[in-house]
């Protein structure tokens, strides 16, 4: 059988702008290749190794957002600077390191989003509610001009108020959490196999504990993204209801995450919490808008796993 090696890109694989997300690492090589170098080697169907077609390729670029995507938006409000509901909800320090740094990554992720994308598209054709419509807040913050801005899946005007929901097209969703409890003090007990060991008595029988489960609910960062969404809407809370059709003013009910695994959907509730959410975002901002980085998330933060997929995780950790 004879082995083919696998082409060099057809041009330059020099970074197109001085910073931010420039290109891929090949798939093929390993190396990083610019956008359009990444499209003209799959037009050119040289790499049959290659799983990225030209059409995945494009559509994967065109749907990027510009990285001063948020900062646009401030300007058209007069602020000085803008932050999306989802760049608060990630790490800090990348945020700020990404103003000044250029980087690659993986296929993969990009390839999810953009078929998470193409779900959102597909269910934006119901004809009810507010659809991925686009709100923003300027206000004042540590003596600067700070636009947050967010674009909910969903809004819909129910019986009890306001009502957001947002798509996680995902294939590990939140499950239900068992637990076996000590009938004699009450306390977890480890299940191991057909045994069962509890801290203060020791090894119990099978009849001596019983079983709790516990509901899967929204991981914490996509209840506070719609946390965000409600606070949005609050201060668009004119606008929002006369496109809903709305008598009055209505208030903000909360929402539901809707999981979007390969199977059946989930859903999980989720409550609007104004003063949870203020605390969170003036936290985020003043992080944010320090003079000095951001420190590294600690081990405990539940952001932590996003570092080891970071494609400037060498730059994080040298500075």
């Amino acid at each position: 059988m004879t082995t083919v090696a696998p082409s060099a890109p057809l041009v330059s694989t020099q970074p197109v702008s001085p910073h931010g997300l420039a290109g891929f690492f090949c798939e093929v090589t390993g190396s990083p290749v610019a956008f359009p170098n990444c499209l003209a080697c799959a037009q050119s169907a040289r790499n049959k190794g290659c799983p990225l077609t030209a059409p995945v390729v494009d559509v994967i670029m065109s749907g990027i957002r510009p990285s001063d995507l948020a900062n646009q938006l401030a300007a058209e409000h007069g602020a000085e600077i803008g932050f999306s509901v989802t760049e608060l909800l990630h790490c800090p320090r990348r945020k700020r390191l990404e103003e000044d740094h250029t980087w690659y990554e993986k296929p993969d992720g990009l390839y999810r989003m953009t078929r998470g994308s193409a779900v959102h598209d597909y269910l934006s054709r119901w004809s009810g509610g507010l659809k991925e419509s686009r709100l923003s807040w300027t206000f004042k913050f540590l003596g600067r001009i700070v636009t947050l801005s967010g674009m909910p899946d969903l809004v819909e005007l129910r019986p009890d108020g306001i009502f957001i929901t947002d798509y996680k097209v995902t294939e590990n969703p939140p499950r239900d959490k068992a637990t076996w409890i000590c009938s004699g003090c009450n306390t977890a007990v480890k299940k191991s196999g057909s045994k069962f060991l509890c801290p203060n008595c020791g090894e119990i029988a099978r009849s001596a504990a019983y079983r709790t489960v516990e509901t899967a609910q929204a991981r914490s960062s996509h209840v506070m993204q719609i946390n965000l969404y409600g606070l949005l809407i609050e201060k668009n809370l004119r606008q929002a209801t006369a496109a809903l059709g709305a008598i009055g003013s209505p208030p903000i009910f909360g929402g539901e995450v809707l999981y979007l695994p390969p199977t059946l959907p989930m859903r999980c509730p989720v409550s609007y919490n104004r003063e949870a959410t203020m605390a969170f975002l003036k936290q985020s901002l003043k992080a944010l808008l320090s003079p000095d980085l951001p420190p590294i998330l600690a081990e405990d933060d539940e952001g932590k796993w996003e570092c080891g997929f970071c494609p400037l995780a060498d730059v994080c950790a040298s500075v």
